[in-house]
Formats: structure tokens, C-alpha cells, sequence
């Protein structure tokens, strides 16, 4: 599952539809609140320090098994997890990264930043957004979310 992973597994909890991995769920990812990703840019921007190559993100590490099980609870959804072998969906010469977790000591050193947001804050906002447009097919909390 490329990209959107809140997205899609919120979604899919809310619906009661089966959260489906890609893999065996022993993959890890760093997942950054957007506000945290906007202040950390503008950190950036006015910081007489900062130059070069700066990631952004969090150092926090979640294992998307982990991470769709927290979205289960945060719901309080009954869905399933469901897993499927990474070739199966994206062929066999496609490869998983099993760990993306950014190098953010740059980002602190040069600007103080951190992006500290908690997973589960942030996992708060995007729930109760989508509760809120659910039924609402006339509004949308992202557009790209498709």
C-alpha cells in the first residue's frame, strides 16, 4: 500500500472494511504529523543555519501491523486485518522497503525542531475528521485522498 497509508486505514476501519497490508506487517515506517512538517519548513526557512539536504519527519519507528492495529483500537472498529504478499500486488521484481525512517539530526542541530507530535494525536485529528464527513459526501478532508 503506497502512500496514504493513514488514509486508507482509517477509511477502511470506519467502514468496517478489512485493513489490508501489503506484506507481512514487519515493515516499518516513520509517520509525521503535517503541522509538525509545516513549522519544521518554516524552522528551516528562518534559520540562518540551515543549509544543504534537511529531512523532515519523525524518528519514531511503527511497524505497519502495529500501526493498522492502532487504527483499529482508535476507531474502535471490528475489521479485519488482512495480509497480502507485497509480489502478489506489485510483481516479482518489485521490492518493499522494510524500514523508511529519516535521518532527522540535521533538522534538530541546525533549527532546534524536532517534530514531536504523537502518533496517536495525530491519528486523533485524522479520525475525527473523517467521523465528521463520513455521511457528508460534499465535503473532504484532503484532496488527494482518494
Amino acid at each position: 500500500m503506497h502512500g496514504h497509508v493513514a488514509v486508507r486505514f482509517i477509511k477502511s476501519a470506519l467502514n468496517g472494511d478489512p485493513l489490508t497490508i501489503e506484506g507481512d506487517g514487519s515493515q516499518t515506517r516513520s509517520f509525521t504529523d503535517v503541522r509538525d512538517a509545516a513549522q519544521a519548513i518554516l524552522s528551516i526557512a528562518t534559520s540562518d543555519a540551515a543549509q544543504g539536504t534537511i529531512n523532515i519527519g519523525r524518528s519514531e519507528e511503527v511497524t505497519i501491523e502495529s500501526f493498522a492495529k492502532l487504527v483499529l483500537e482508535m476507531t474502535g472498529s471490528s475489521s479485519s486485518i488482512t495480509y497480502h504478499p507485497y509480489a502478489s500486488v506489485h510483481g516479482t521484481a518489485a521490492r518493499d522497503v522494510q524500514r523508511r525512517i529519516p535521518d532527522v539530526s540535521r533538522l534538530r542541530e541546525m533549527t532546534g525542531f524536532s517534530c514531536d507530535t504523537p502518533l496517536r494525536d495525530t491519528l486523533e485529528t485524522i479520525v475525527e475528521s473523517y467521523r465528521g464527513t463520513k455521511n457528508d459526501t460534499t465535503r473532504r478532508p484532503h484532496n488527494n485522498d482518494q
